[in-house]
């Protein structure tokens, strides 16, 4: 047994947030006017999905670097624009990277890819307005 109290159970994972937590688009919406706010939130979208796209390949190929500089981006706007769970999962990201720990790294890259998916469904869900039709 390797915990205090006898068991060989791990701990329990702490609860991750949301996927998307809608406060945060209307936040943006009091600050921007639709125009702007069309704009942001499809740069972000369409940024996010291409860096948590590529993150499972940049894993395969053991390109640490730019995984650490990807998932530093994510973890910065992901709560900005309402994607708690990308935020939360690109930081725990960066924690795997400066740990070395290639397994968890992988692991994290795929839940990354499909939580950028979830999240910005359910952007697009909440506020289709809010995207350009481009």
């Amino acid at each position: 047994t390797d915990r205090p109290d006898g068991s060989d159970a791990a701990p329990p994972s702490p609860p991750q947030p949301l996927v998307f937590d809608a406060s945060a688009i209307d936040a943006l919406a009091q600050l921007f006017n639709p125009d702007k706010l069309q704009q942001l939130v499809t740069q972000f979208a369409n940024d996010s999905l291409q860096r948590a796209r590529s993150l499972p390949a940049l894993a395969a190929q053991h390109d640490w670097l730019t995984m650490r500089a990807e998932a530093h981006k994510l973890s910065g706007t992901a709560a900005t624009f309402g994607l708690m769970r990308l935020g939360f999962l690109s930081s725990a990201l960066s924690t795997a990277l400066k740990a070395a720990d290639a397994a968890q790294t992988t692991t994290l890259a795929q839940q990354i890819a499909d939580c950028a998916e979830d999240g910005v469904a359910q952007l697009r869900a909440y506020c289709p307005a809010c995207f350009s039709q481009a």
